[in-house]
């Protein structure tokens, strides 16, 4: 997870990596809240990799929590512009 801040280059956004699973989903929030974010406050964007963006999505849609699903060839493409992608 990377938080977005305008006008700042991406590459040092303040980001962490957690589990695909409850547990990490949750250190995420707790990590957010150490910035003063509310999640419920926040959009989660995401590659749309099948089975492995389900758990995500799923957990967000039971918290109420707003997100959307980029199309993998977006963020290929976003790669075009200057910038690597790196999973």
């Amino acid at each position: 997870f990377a938080i977005y801040e305008r006008g700042k280059d991406y590459r040092m956004f303040d980001h962490i990596s957690v589990a695909n699973t409850t547990e990490g989903f949750q250190a995420m929030r707790k990590w957010l809240r150490s910035f003063k974010i509310n999640v419920k406050d926040a959009v989660i964007a995401m590659e749309h990799t099948g089975s492995y963006s389900n758990a995500l999505a799923e957990w967000c849609f039971k918290k109420g929590i707003t997100f959307v699903l980029l199309h993998p060839l977006d963020v290929k493409n976003a790669g075009a512009r200057g910038r690597n992608k790196t999973d």
